[in-house]
């Protein structure tokens, strides 16, 4: 069947399941906004991204919107989540988190 899933009726569900592995990388990417407890999910969902690509690039199966964007969401929560704590984190150590106050 060259490499082509199908299911108990005789379909091909390939573009389905491809879909699905898209969709947990886009859904992981959404998930990585958490501060702290997203690290991980962003994690995932570089990895779901980059094997969800791969795939589509050898089937030419869909979801590959999918898989680019919560790529690129997982990377863009990270860099502003640094961007955001390493300043903070600076000011916090210095002493001076509040310079407003007496």
């Amino acid at each position: 069947m060259d490499n082509q899933i199908v299911n108990s009726q005789g379909e091909n569900n390939a573009g389905r399941r491809k879909l699905r592995l898209g969709f947990l990388c886009f859904a992981s990417g959404i998930i990585s906004i958490i501060p702290y407890y997203g690290v991980p999910f962003s994690a995932v969902a570089v990895i779901l991204g980059i094997l969800a690509l791969r795939r589509i690039k050898r089937t030419g199966e869909s979801g590959r919107a999918f898989a680019i964007s919560g790529i690129v969401m997982a990377i863009v929560w990270r860099i502003a989540w640094l961007a955001i704590t390493i300043p903070l984190s600076m000011l916090g150590a210095s002493g001076n988190f509040l310079p407003f106050l007496p």
